[in-house]
């Protein structure tokens, strides 16, 4: 007996999997269903920005105030702004740095990452190439990892049928 009576999982599947390179893209943002992240919550919103500032600022003195005059200087901001920013970086360093990145490559007038490394490149066919033999290879192999897991799936739901009310 098959796991939906005469039906096997092999044409639902196979069905699944035909569409799945195509919508694939690991350097696309996430728009399904709604994430933590997406609902305005940061990582670690338990102490929330200011107090990691404070945090900060109480365990090393000399090294804060040097990091908020540093970015004063560089991002010509004031005292407040300054702060604020670095509060952000401490509450989420890899969304501050995601944020931060997508602003610059905006700012340069590009629409993404891909853009800009290939605009900015000094060879800008060799870069183009070299990127897209990157997403093309990372996309297959991720579907050919896919395609294993749910042949192992397969395999053992044929192999060990499911029979209501057998032990």
């Amino acid at each position: 007996m098959h796991l939906f009576g005469k039906f096997t999982l092999v044409p639902v599947l196979l069905l699944t999997l035909s569409w799945s390179p195509l919508f694939a893209d690991a350097f696309a943002p996430f728009v399904g269903s709604p994430s933590v992240r997406s609902l305005g919550v940061r990582p670690l919103d338990l102490f929330g920005g200011k107090t990691a500032l404070e945090i900060e600022k109480k365990k090393n003195p000399a090294q804060f105030e040097q990091t908020i005059k540093g970015l004063m200087k560089q991002k010509k901001l004031n005292r407040e702004q300054a702060e604020t920013r670095y509060a952000d970086f401490l509450n989420d360093p890899d969304g501050f740095a995601l944020r931060a990145m997508d602003e610059d490559v905006k700012a340069k007038g590009y629409r993404d990452w891909r853009e800009r490394a290939i605009g900015e490149s000094a060879d800008p066919a060799g870069t183009q190439e070299r990127i897209d033999g990157f997403i093309n290879f990372n996309r297959n192999r991720g579907t050919a990892i896919i395609l294993a897991f749910f042949a192992a799936a397969i395999y053992y739901s044929e192999t060990h049928p499911f029979i209501p009310g057998v032990k």
